[in-house]
C-alpha cells in the first residue's frame, strides 16, 4: 500500500491555473463562432451578392438579355443573325411546327396589317396545335414537367406569375426602398376583363404567338429556344392550354370531360 501511494504522490500533476482553464474555454468557443455566421447565411436573406472567394467572369461588365445597348444602332443586345445566315436547320420544311408563324415563299415572315391606325403590324402567327404532334395524356404531361423546369419560376406552377422570382423580387422590394422597378410574370390564366376572353387564350394568343414566345422571349423573358427542343415547346403550349381550361372550366364542361 506504501509503494501506491509513493507512486501516486509521485505521479500526481499540479492542478491547472484558473486563467489557462479560462483561455482554453474561450478557445474551444470562438471556433463556434464562424459555424454560427454559416448557419446565419445560410436561413437569412440579404440584398447584398453572395462573397465571390473566385471572381472567374461572374462579375464581368455585360448586358443582360432584352436591355438596352447604346453600342448598337438599334440598342439591342441580343442581336439579330447577320444577313444571309444560315443555321443548321435552316430548310424550314414545316413553318407551323418550327416557326409558329407564317412564311412566304421566300422565307421571309408574313406580317399582318391591323386596320387600326397607329398599331404596327404583327407577324401572322398559327392557331392550333401542328398537325403532326398527337396531342395526348403523354404529350400534356411532357409539357407540364418542361413548365415546372423552365417556366414555372417566374409564372408559378399554377400559372398566376407568382413564382419563386417573383416572390423573391418582392421581398428585394420591400427590403430596399430604391428597387421599384420590378415587373412580374404575366398571369397566364388571367381574363381580359373588357372581352372576357382569357388574355393568353386562344382567342387572343395564338398558340403559334404563345410558342414563339417560348422560343425567342418578350419584353424581359429571355427565350428558351437553346434549351427547349422544338417539340418540347409545343408540349408547353397544350400544357398551358389545359391549365387555363383547368382554371376556367365550367361545371357543363366537367360533365362533358367525365361523360
Amino acid at each position: 500500500m506504501k509503494l501506491i501511494k509513493d507512486f501516486i504522490e509521485d505521479t500526481y500533476l499540479p492542478k491547472m491555473p484558473f486563467w489557462l482553464i479560462a483561455i482554453a474555454v474561450v478557445g474551444v468557443v470562438a471556433t463556434w463562432v464562424p459555424l454560427a455566421f454559416i448557419a446565419k447565411a445560410r436561413t437569412t436573406t440579404s440584398t447584398k451578392p453572395p462573397v465571390h472567394i473566385f471572381q472567374d467572369m461572374d462579375l464581368q461588365p455585360r448586358f443582360d438579355a432584352q436591355s438596352i445597348n447604346p453600342i448598337f444602332a438599334d440598342q439591342r443586345s441580343m442581336r439579330p443573325n447577320p444577313a444571309g445566315t444560315v443555321s443548321r436547320r435552316a430548310i424550314i420544311g414545316d413553318a407551323h411546327y418550327e416557326l409558329g408563324f407564317k412564311v412566304d415563299d421566300a422565307g421571309q415572315p408574313v406580317l399582318v396589317q391591323p386596320d387600326e391606325e397607329g398599331i404596327e403590324a404583327t407577324l401572322d402567327f398559327y392557331r392550333g396545335i401542328p398537325d403532326r404532334i398527337d396531342v395526348d395524356d403523354v404529350f400534356v404531361k411532357r409539357g407540364q414537367e418542361q413548365f415546372n423546369i423552365y417556366c414555372s419560376a417566374c409564372h408559378g406552377y399554377d400559372g398566376q406569375g407568382n413564382g419563386a422570382v417573383n416572390k423573391r423580387a418582392l421581398e428585394l422590394v420591400n427590403i430596399n426602398s430604391t428597387i421599384n422597378q420590378w415587373t412580374p410574370a404575366s398571369n397566364i390564366i388571367a381574363v381580359n376583363p373588357q372581352t372576357g376572353n382569357l388574355l393568353y387564350g386562344e382567342e387572343e394568343y395564338a398558340d403559334g404567338k404563345l410558342y414563339n414566345t417560348i422560343n425567342n422571349g418578350i419584353r424581359n423573358m429571355k427565350g428558351y429556344g437553346q434549351q427547349i427542343s422544338v417539340k418540347d415547346r409545343w408540349s408547353i403550349v397544350a400544357y398551358i392550354r389545359a391549365l387555363q381550361i383547368s382554371q376556367h372550366a365550367s361545371e357543363k364542361d366537367l360533365a362533358e370531360q367525365s361523360e
